[in-house]
């Protein structure tokens, strides 16, 4: 199962939708910061495209980014995609392509159109309108819904995800 529903419209104003489970396959990074992304997801993307040539992964939607604790410090983070069954574990290096999930929920969402750096922008109106709907569950998706290789940077769209608690 997607992320989202693929053929959606941008989400242009923050909308809540109830996300179901998705099954993944992710390379998890632990205590890393903003300053350290480029090469994280630079290197994570270099193993799930190597785990999808060799078969051990089957994506069925677009690559992610999910955050697990403080943006502004150090936090968590699993790079990946959303997959059909159980991904065989794969190693690329000093690198693992595991499975994961995504947990179902309430989620406020937002798409941010254009360059990656509009994106801290998006998530502060997204955080406020999260904000009015219910507490954040503390962790947040960016799904990467067109490819920055083959779309311009204005064209760019990024699905932003941020779960309430019940």
């Amino acid at each position: 199962m997607t992320l989202l529903p693929a053929a959606h419209e941008p989400f242009t104003a923050p909308t809540i939708l109830e996300v179901s489970e998705i099954a993944t396959a992710v390379v998890r990074f632990r205590g890393i910061t903003m300053a350290s992304l480029s090469s994280v997801y630079d290197r994570a993307f270099g193993a799930l495209r190597q785990a999808i040539a060799e078969g051990a992964i089957t994506p069925n939607g677009a690559p992610f980014g999910r955050y697990l604790g403080d943006p502004q410090g150090e936090f968590d983070l699993e790079v990946g995609f959303p997959v059909e069954g159980m991904p065989t574990t794969y190693t690329a290096g000093d690198l693992t392509v595991t499975t994961g999930s995504i947990p179902a929920a309430r989620t406020a969402v937002l798409s941010a159109v254009g360059p990656f750096d509009r994106l801290p922008s998006a998530w502060t109106a997204l955080a406020d309108f999260a904000a009015s709907q219910g507490q954040s569950r503390g962790d947040w998706t960016e799904v990467y819904v067109s490819d920055p290789s083959s779309t311009s940077a204005e064209q760019l769209r990024t699905d932003l995800m941020m779960p309430l608690r019940s």
